[in-house]
């Protein structure tokens, strides 16, 4: 049976997953799922916060603009500080969407 693939943005038609039945996976089902309807991208904050490439923003922003789909930056590291203020971002990342609220 073929797997449906994604797109970058996480779209498609079904998602396939295994039904467990007696122990057993016997049967394969294809569930109808809805394209994404808002992301929200950002750095992490505290002392563990894993690296966040402002290219890895960017590609996201760019994608959810393709995809008609509402993108909210809430903060990005600059020069080792984090910031929210969108004042401060590079213009391409000025970016606060949100799916609930018109444009």
């Amino acid at each position: 049976m073929e797997t449906e693939k994604f797109d970058s943005i996480g779209n498609s038609k079904s998602l396939q997953h295994q039904t467990n039945n007696n122990k057993q996976y016997s049967q394969r089902e294809y569930l109808e799922t809805s394209p994404i309807s808002q992301t929200i991208v950002g750095c992490e904050t505290g002392r563990h916060a894993r690296p966040c490439k402002i290219e890895w923003l960017e590609s996201i922003v760019d994608q959810c603009k393709q995809a008609g789909v509402p993108c909210f930056v809430k903060a990005i590291n600059i020069n080792g500080k984090i910031t929210n203020k969108i004042e401060d971002f590079p213009e391409n990342l000025r970016v606060r969407e949100l799916a609930w609220r018109k444009q």
